[in-house]
């Protein structure tokens, strides 16, 4: 299942073993991202994960549940002769996995 944030719905429904794909908008400096790793496993390389790219996140639903997953994003740090990053974006997304 492919989601591009920030998302069209507010939750999306899996099975086990179905994998999703996050895709966030291309304009910061790096993200964060945070999830139940009970519910969810990152399939996504760790060098990857605070700048996914084009092809975004991976993860694979691992067990019955819901969890929110988390996207933060971490503007340029501001110098003093340059106009600062816009304000840090978040998204939300409600992930419920079903058997």
């Amino acid at each position: 299942m492919l989601v591009t944030l920030p998302p069209a719905a507010p939750e999306v429904t899996l099975t086990v073993g179905q994998v999703i794909r996050l895709i966030p908008p291309q304009d910061a400096a790096g993200w964060n991202i945070s999830y139940s790793g009970d519910i969810l496993a990152m399939l996504t390389a760790a060098d990857r994960l605070d700048r996914p790219g084009d092809t975004g996140w991976q993860l694979r639903a691992m067990r019955p549940g819901q969890t929110d997953v988390m996207v933060t994003s971490r503007p340029e740090p501001c110098s003093t002769n340059q106009p600062c990053s816009p304000p840090v974006m978040q998204f939300t997304l409600s992930v419920i996995v079903r058997t």
